[in-house]
């Protein structure tokens, strides 16, 4: 693996453990301030598919070598683009954005997408409980996509 893209790798995995820890904080003052959590387990799915998936690249960037080229370069552009993106999030939502709130898709990753999508029907239903004028979710929930209202399940 090419020195540059093995230094950018460790990098983005500070930057994510950090911004885990960030979002730690925020979580705990959050709760202290009377939020609930909702679908904790399927959080607990989300960070061991990330785990998998950093530790994937890792492998395959080993594995085969990877060098600097058109594409990872294209590939480097997108995740900077990308965590702008996420500076910007932060700076608005201040003490209320979590790693919860982060939603990132992943092409090729099947298993990680079930998840997210469980994610995302146990987010619109909670929102649509809490919010009346919240817009009806396009894909309604299954029930096993739900806990039937009951927080941390």
């Amino acid at each position: 693996m090419h020195p540059l893209l093995l230094t950018l790798f460790i990098g983005a995995l500070l930057l994510r453990v950090g911004s885990v820890a960030v979002s730690m904080r925020h979580e705990k003052a959050l709760k202290a301030h009377g939020a609930r959590e909702y679908g904790r387990s399927n959080s607990h799915l989300l960070a061991a598919a990330h785990v998998l998936f950093y530790g994937g690249a890792l492998v395959e960037g080993l594995w085969r070598s990877t060098q600097l080229t058109r594409w990872t370069t294209v590939g480097i552009v997108l995740y900077v683009l990308s965590i702008i993106a996420l500076l910007l999030v932060w700076r608005e939502l201040k003490g209320l954005w979590t790693v919860k709130l982060l939603i990132v898709l992943v092409v090729g990753l099947p298993l990680y997408l079930l998840v997210l999508r469980r994610r995302i029907v146990q987010e619109e239903q909670v929102m649509h409980e809490h919010f009346p004028h919240y817009a009806t979710p396009r894909f309604p929930p299954r029930d096993q996509d739900t806990n039937m209202g009951h927080p941390s399940s």
